[in-house]
């Protein structure tokens, strides 16, 4: 047993805020292993566990956003909003209905004016004083763009924002300027002031060259991720309902600092998608590398981005592989919501409103958060993908850096490291950019990626069947005292050891899972008989489990993998197919 001040030490990682967990991790599970902080005390257990709640469909989820409201007048001046209505007696909050998508601009603004009236005075000024500084909104305007700007990604701003200005309607020609806005949060860092200022240098540059592109930007001192994406889109959406007239409805779009190119339909796609499926509240669209040709990060990604496909779609799940796996499945996975990241996240402004905004105490996973709340109002329908001309390609040298330093992928975001929740390990030198898909070394490095997906799976798989738990879901949803954190950590180190119980249901589930996300992958080959000439199909990974039930995979042959990487690395028409598949 150890106390909640202790390091532990998790494989190349420490532990070294147990509360930390729900703050950094900005995907569900990180693949931390389980049994490595049960044994910490109910109250460590307790802390970990809290956050993690929130991204399953436990039907007495409760949202601040449920909170019944006045009506207040519709605004077009946003100074004179009124004051928030009375909060409502603790214990009165009912579960809503589903919501009716809202497509009538006059709703639309309507529910925005009570989402924001909800907010604190001062922050509503706050809010009021930023989007009035900047002029009005066009009454054209589609889309407000919201970007959180690291002074560590300077360098990046300028060709982030020029992939706006190459943007195209749906005949190849300009998009009409006018029918977007991007607003930009600085982070004002203590000591940083010259970096603040080449970013300001950066932005003023491109709106010399670029004048007709309407680009803002707000400093505000460095908080958590949640409050940076929130306060942009609250300003964005403010500035929508105080435009004195609004004849379509209002999308928002994150996307990061790091994007180094975008589908050149990128906006046009997002508006006509909304436009035409009204059921769709959030969306995501595909996310892609850079052109650094590195295989060995595109594979690891590959893996992670088919795993999470098969937990949240039934349809991909049951597409069968020709010749491998025509087999039907029975994997029950209908009730896990889709991933919607915030470097390539749309949100219809009306869901945003209704769902309570991003949730501003989140250091990361807000994205994730605002998924979860929109379908809670809408039901799990209501996340949708665009699965062409909405890609992003980021820069791969935040991922890169990391992945070299020991971190899998499914980990590989800035906030884990900045607040020291979790220490790489400095010992380990990957290498991988210059790792030859033919070096035995490139499977076994594999290896250590796909352990990390399927870790996060089983993670996921555990925590939804542990919410069926009558008992669980009882002292899930009481006060927290000692006695009740002591209760749920000892059914949470119950289940996941009892080889009866909800720990072997969650691996069996992920082992089918994952199965047939190497073999999309290509962790398989298929060799001739020397006998017969015929082929062979031969799986080419194994799992094996420690003593408290942690995974290891061991990929042992991908040629079909292989295959495809050395067409992504070395075959310019594929690489150019691909691209053009994204509308790149």
């Amino acid at each position: 047993m150890i106390s909640a001040t202790n390091d532990h030490a998790l494989g190349p990682f420490k532990l070294t805020e147990l509360n930390a967990y729900g703050q950094t991790t900005h995907e569900l599970g990180r693949a931390l292993p389980l049994p490595a902080w049960l044994n910490m005390g109910a109250a460590g257990a307790y802390a970990l566990l809290e956050p993690i709640r929130h991204f399953f469909r436990n039907p007495d989820f409760k949202n601040p956003a449920d909170t019944p409201q006045d009506k207040e007048p519709k605004p077009r001046q946003i100074q004179n909003l009124p004051d928030a209505p009375s909060p409502e007696p603790a214990g009165k909050v009912e579960k809503t209905e589903t919501k009716t998508p809202i497509t009538d601009p006059e709703k639309e603004r309507e529910a925005i004016t009570a989402y924001l009236t909800k907010e604190p005075k001062e922050y509503r000024q706050e809010i009021a004083d930023a989007a009035l500084s900047f002029g009005a909104m066009p009454a054209e305007c589609r889309v407000g763009i919201l970007i959180p700007v690291s002074l560590n990604e300077k360098g990046h701003i300028y060709q982030t924002l020029e992939q706006y200005a190459k943007q195209k309607d749906i005949d190849g020609k300009p998009i009409n300027s006018k029918l977007y806005e991007i607003c930009l949060d600085l982070r004002a860092e203590p000591g940083k002031d010259n970096e603040l200022q080449t970013v300001v240098q950066e932005i003023d540059r491109f709106k010399r060259d670029h004048p007709d592109v309407l680009v803002n930007y707000i400093s505000q001192a460095l908080r958590s991720t949640g409050s940076i994406r929130k306060k942009l889109a609250d300003v964005l959406v403010a500035r929508s309902i105080a435009r004195p007239t609004q004849d379509k409805p209002f999308y928002l779009v994150s996307n990061d600092t790091d994007t180094t190119e975008l589908s050149e339909k990128y906006l046009t796609t997002i508006i006509d998608h909304f436009d035409s499926h009204p059921e769709v509240q959030v969306a995501t669209g595909r996310n892609e590398f850079g052109n650094q040709n590195i295989p060995y990060l595109f594979a690891a990604r590959r893996l992670w981005q088919i795993a999470e496909r098969l937990q949240t779609s039934p349809r991909y799940y049951d597409r069968p592989i020709e010749g491998i796996d025509d087999t039907p499945t029975d994997l029950d996975n209908t009730d896990l919501v889709r991933f919607t990241f915030g470097n390539n996240q749309f949100i219809r402004s009306s869901a945003y409103a209704i769902a309570g905004g991003y949730s501003e105490n989140r250091q990361a996973t807000e994205d994730l958060y605002l998924s979860e709340g929109i379908a809670h109002h809408f039901g799990r329908d209501a996340i949708g993908y665009i699965p062409r001309n909405a890609a992003v390609v980021t820069d791969t040298s935040h991922d890169l850096d990391l992945a070299n330093k020991g971190l899998p992928l499914t980990r590989a975001f800035g906030s884990l490291v900045q607040t020291g929740a979790y220490t790489p390990d400095n010992s380990v030198s990957r290498n991988v950019e210059n790792l030859d898909i033919d070096n035995p070394d490139f499977l076994q490095q594999l290896s250590f990626d796909a352990s990390a997906v399927f870790a996060t799976i089983q993670h996921r798989f555990f925590f939804r069947e542990l919410f069926n738990l009558p008992e669980y879901n009882k002292l899930i949803n009481e006060e927290k005292t000692a006695a009740t954190k002591q209760r749920l950590s000892e059914i949470i180190n119950s289940e996941w050891t009892n080889k009866q119980g909800i720990g072997e249901l969650a691996r069996r589930r992920t082992e089918k899972l994952f199965e047939k996300a190497m073999l999309f992958w290509g962790a398989y080959s298929k060799p001739k008989d020397a006998a017969t000439g015929e082929e062979k199909f031969e799986r080419g990974y194994k799992v094996t489990y420690d003593n408290d039930f942690n995974p290891t995979v061991e990929i042992t042959n991908a040629d079909k993998l292989k295959e495809g990487l050395k067409k992504y690395k070395y075959d310019q028409t594929f690489r150019q197919n691909m691209r053009k598949a994204l509308g790149l």
